[in-house]
C-alpha cells in the first residue's frame, strides 16, 4: 500500500513521534540523550527550523516541531540516521533502531498546539517516572519554568498565549500542566509508552440514514445556535479556521449519532472529506472539545428519543 504524503508548508508546526524498534530502548545513558540533544541543535543551525517541546523517554521521543522551508521528512530523517548510527556503535548494534517512518501529527491552531506541549510535558507523569512535570530532567518543561537553560527551545510562543509577562506565563503554564495531571486520578499510573495520542481512525462507515430520525439539518441547527452563527454562513465557502472548526462539529455529530456519513458532510458542504477529517482528529485530541461536542450529542439524542 503506497504511504499517503505528508503535508507540508513553511511554517507548519507538527506533533512528531518517534519509537524503538519492537517498542525497544533507545536511550541507554544520559551521554546518549546529550548527543540526541547535540543532533537537534546541529539540525536547528542546518535546516533552520524550531522546537517548541520535547520529551525523552526510554523508547519513544516527542517533539513538536515548526519547519521553515526545509520538508520535515529531511529533517527527522537526519535526526534518526545519525543518532541509529552512534547508538549502533556505542552498543555494538546493527540494523534499525527506530519502528518504521516517524509518525507527525499537523497542529493547526494555537489551542492545539497548547494541548500538545501539555500532553509532551505529562508523558513521564503518566508513565509514573516522577510525579511532576517539573521533576523529570529530559524534556522541555523545565526549559519553559525558568529552570533549566536550553537556548534551542524556542518557549515565546506558547509562553506569549498564555500571558505577555514570562513570569505569569510561567506560573499559568504550570497551573494549566498540574490541572491535567490532577484531573487524571486513577489513570495516572497508566503506562504512556502503550498510548499514542491521535492515532485512533476515523469511523467513516456508511450508515442507514433512513433508521434514525436525526437529520443531518437538525444537526446543523443546533450547533449553529450554540456557535451563534448563521447556517447560510457554512454555505457561503468561507475558508476561516472558525467556520472549518464549525463543520468539523457537525461531521463529527453526524458520524457519532449514526446520521450519515462524513462524505455526505463534506459534499453538502462542498468541502474535501480529508480535510473534513484531519479537522475531527484535532477536536477529539482537546478533552474540553471533546467534552463540548459530547454534550452537544447527548441533547441531540434526547430530542430525537422525545419525538
Amino acid at each position: 500500500m503506497a504511504r499517503k504524503p505528508r503535508i507540508f508548508y513553511s511554517g507548519a508546526i507538527y506533533h512528531v513521534m518517534l519509537r524503538g524498534n519492537g517498542g525497544e530502548k533507545i536511550f541507554f545513558s544520559n551521554s546518549d540523550r546529550k548527543h540526541f540533544y547535540s543532533l537537534i541543535r546541529e539540525g536547528i543551525e542546518r535546516f533552520v527550523y524550531q522546537v517548541h517541546a520535547f520529551c525523552l523517554m526510554s523508547n519513544h521521543v516527542h517533539l513538536a516541531i515548526q519547519t521553515t522551508d526545509i520538508p520535515l521528512s529531511k529533517i527527522m530523517h537526519n535526526i534518526g540516521f545519525r543518532y541509529t548510527q552512534w547508538i549502533n556503535h556505542h552498543q555494538n548494534k546493527k540494523g534499525h533502531l527506530f519502528q518504521g517512518r516517524y509518525k507527525a501529527i499537523l497542529i493547526e491552531d494555537d489551542a492545539y498546539l497548547l494541548e500538545v506541549v501539555r500532553y509532551i510535558h505529562l508523558n513521564p507523569v503518566k508513565a509514573n517516572i516522577v510525579q511532576c512535570a517539573e521533576d523529570y530532567q529530559w524534556s522541555s518543561h523545565r526549559a519553559y519554568l525558568g529552570m533549566a537553560k536550553l537556548n534551542w527551545v524556542s518557549t515565546n510562543k506558547v509562553l506569549n498565549m498564555l500571558a505577555v509577562k514570562p513570569g505569569l506565563a510561567r506560573i499559568k503554564l504550570r497551573e494549566f500542566i498540574a490541572k491535567q495531571n490532577e484531573s487524571q486520578g486513577a489513570e495516572k499510573n497508566a503506562e504512556i509508552d502503550d498510548i499514542i495520542l491521535f492515532e485512533r481512525s476515523p469511523k467513516i462507515q456508511p450508515v442507514d440514514c433512513a433508521a434514525t430520525t436525526l437529520s443531518l439539518p437538525q444537526i446543523i441547527s443546533t450547533v449553529c445556535m450554540h456557535q451563534s452563527i448563521s447556517e447560510s454562513e457554512l454555505y457561503d465557502n468561507k475558508h476561516t479556521r472558525r467556520h472549518a472548526d464549525i463543520r468539523a462539529k457537525i461531521g463529527w455529530l453526524a458520524r457519532e449519532t449514526g446520521t450519515c456519513t462524513l462524505t455526505e458532510v463534506a459534499k453538502l458542504f462542498e468541502k474535501d472529506v480529508s480535510g473534513l477529517i484531519r479537522k475531527i482528529y484535532q477536536m477529539e485530541s482537546i478533552p474540553w472539545v471533546l467534552n463540548e461536542l459530547n454534550m452537544l450529542k447527548f441533547a441531540l439524542n434526547k430530542s430525537r428519543s422525545q419525538a
